[in-house]
């Protein structure tokens, strides 16, 4: 072969080399360049997630009952889709006080994608960040991130109702994850944080920084896709800071709960449970010993009385065994019964006892409510009847949850003739009509299945959803979210019915000593088979135009008369600063707390 034919073909065999290879270019810069441009990204910036702050909580005068502070953490920057160099994984666990083994545990778990950062340490304090910028240089495979944690300035004030907040578990997050959660994500584990997860949640966003080969933070990168982190909504409750801290005062050292609440709206100005907890104790990842102490604790704390724990009511369940006498006409306001109470009862071949071993004398359904007459409430109960118990039961709430918005309410338990049934069989002891009648035997209520009771009776028949959220309002301070009242069922009675309940609730107040906000309200002392007497207190003022309710349970705490006087100063509290006097009802001309139990001129029964 001549010169001139080896040359033509080492000219074709460059051009179809360098052909191909300009070809192969063009593919990668037009074709795949976006691709590849991608992956560049990749290798040299990292997006680090910034957590959005869950909303704030404000009381109704707009007292921040639960915010956020800055908390920080340590952020493992080194990808796992590379090896990881086995000096760093020493020079970061000897910093942090493990060992190479666990560190690369916590990292595998606390990320879902290769190249996001994983935590390796929260809660960092300012001071201890502090240190750590001092010796950055030194542990380039790690940075600074602060994120904001769950802060409650009061402590344990409103525990039960604010609830507490924590890191996300596995079943939740298999749920939540449709709706953006992910792994180490902080959501509300009880009380409203948990109900209105919705509405505090906010949306993370990011930040990239830039990393060079060593995976050492250069700075920050913008990128156009990026969002800033957005706040989740504030709640502005109903809930009322000074009266708050007053019940609780009140409730110091004991158990049960005390609710207050406005008997026309619903909207709920107090809810404490006694003992209570410190939420904050939840908000960073509680301690496995502290979870303990809480689960372990003789009181449990974690409970919520007012809504989770149900109790025999006692004498305060007089309040249905005389509106169903009334309304099903078994007895009238006047009536006496048979027999006048000489202490004890006697049924068959059992004896029933009054609380007052000397007796009452004969009474009427007034008198009956005002002197809590055991005996008296004995011989209603059998007119009465299990079946008319029951239903009354049920128009008045009881045996239905109230629709709180909080986790976990217990519904009680009510009087029926079908429990009966299948506890003893068709040939049940009709005793037990005696003892449901006086509200032991078969019933369980909770506090606040009580209280809307009651709140029912003073409003006029209208049985009131309790209300906690007002609204949800962004950071624009425009308002996402509104709860109005809500009324879910009416209890109908006679204006002869609630003239005779009202004088008997109203003299039970005036029995123990000066009633000066016309307070009416029933006592309840409640067997406890498992220790001393339950003591109850549920009711209204003013009597004549109510414009607050409330209930005292104390478990074990004997009397129900005892807490007449906490009753009292609650409602001082409420007349003088969450009504105000000015809009408190004046009592009807010259009318006082002992007129209105006093029957209305010429026998009347007006309403």
């Amino acid at each position: 072969m001549d010169s001139r034919v080896r040359l033509i073909l080492a000219v074709a065999a460059a051009a179809v080399v360098f052909g191909a290879l300009t070809f192969r270019l063009a593919e990668l810069q037009l074709a795949s360049g976006d691709d590849f441009y991608v992956l560049s990204q990749q290798n040299r910036l990292r997006r680090i997630p910034v957590r959005a702050p869950r909303g704030r909580i404000y009381d109704r005068a707009g007292h921040l009952l639960a915010g956020n502070r800055p908390s920080y953490s340590l952020l493992w920057m080194l990808p796992s889709a590379e090896a990881w160099p086995e000096e760093a994984l020493a020079r970061a666990s000897a910093y942090l006080g493990t060992n190479a083994g666990d560190l690369a545990a916590t990292i595998d778990e606390n990320r879902e994608f290769p190249y996001e950062p994983a935590e390796v340490a929260d809660g960092l304090a300012p001071e201890e960040i502090y240190a750590f910028e001092e010796v950055r240089a030194t542990y380039p495979e790690m940075t600074v991130a602060s994120r904001p944690r769950r802060y409650y300035p009061y402590g344990s004030l409103a525990c039960h109702v604010l609830g507490y907040v924590g890191e996300i578990g596995p079943e939740r997050l298999a749920s939540l994850r449709p709706k953006g959660y992910k792994l180490g994500d902080t959501v509300g584990l009880a009380g409203l944080e948990y109900t209105c997860e919705e509405y505090l949640r906010g949306r993370d966003g990011y930040e990239t920084v830039e990393v060079n080969a060593l995976e050492k933070k250069l700075g920050l990168e913008y990128a156009e896709e990026e969002e800033p982190p957005r706040a989740g909504y504030d709640l502005h409750l109903t809930l009322d800071l000074e009266l708050q801290q007053l019940v609780e005062r009140l409730l110091e050292g004991r158990r049960g709960a005390i609710i207050v609440m406005e008997p026309h709206t619903g909207d709920v100005w107090a809810l404490a449970s006694s003992p209570p907890l410190d939420p904050n104790d939840f908000a960073g990842g509680i301690p496995r010993a502290k979870w303990v102490e809480y689960v372990t604790a003789p009181d449990h704390p974690l409970l919520n009385r007012a809504i989770q724990c149900s109790y025999p009511p006692g004498s305060t369940f007089k309040l249905i065994t005389a509106t169903a006498a009334l309304e099903e006409g078994l007895v009238k306001p006047g009536d006496r019964m048979p027999l006048p109470c000489g202490g004890v009862f006697r049924y068959g071949r059992w004896l029933f006892h009054c609380w007052n071993p000397s007796g009452h004398g004969a009474l009427d359904i007034s008198g009956g409510l005002k002197n809590s007459c055991n005996v008296f409430f004995f011989q209603v109960g059998l007119r009465v009847g299990i079946d008319n118990l029951n239903k009354y039961s049920r128009l008045w709430g009881y045996g239905d949850l109230t629709g709180i918005p909080l986790p976990h309410e217990n519904d009680g338990l009510i009087p029926s003739r079908e429990r009966l049934e299948r506890k003893w069989g068709k040939k049940w002891p009709r005793g037990e009509v005696l003892n449901n009648s006086i509200g032991q035997g078969q019933v369980l209520l909770t506090p606040l299945q009580e209280l809307v009771a009651f709140s029912a009776f003073a409003n006029g028949g209208r049985l009131v959803r309790p209300r906690l959220v007002a609204r949800a309002v962004d950071g624009d301070g425009v308002v996402r979210a509104s709860f109005p009242p809500q009324v879910r069922g009416t209890v109908a009675l006679r204006p002869q019915t609630r003239v005779a309940v009202a004088r008997g609730l109203i003299g039970v107040v005036n029995r123990y000593g000066v009633n000066a906000h016309y307070l009416a309200g029933k006592t309840g002392s409640a067997e406890n088979p498992f220790g001393d007497t339950h003591a109850w207190f549920t009711g209204f003022a003013p009597a004549y135009a109510p414009r607050v309710a409330v209930c005292i349970l104390i478990e074990n705490g004997g009397y129900g008369e005892s807490y007449i006087k906490w009753a009292k100063e609650i409602v001082g509290y409420c007349r003088a600063n969450v009504v105000g006097e000015e809009a408190w009802p004046a009592p009807p001309l010259g009318v006082t707390p002992d007129d209105l139990e006093k029957p209305p001129p010429h026998g009347e029964e007006a309403g």
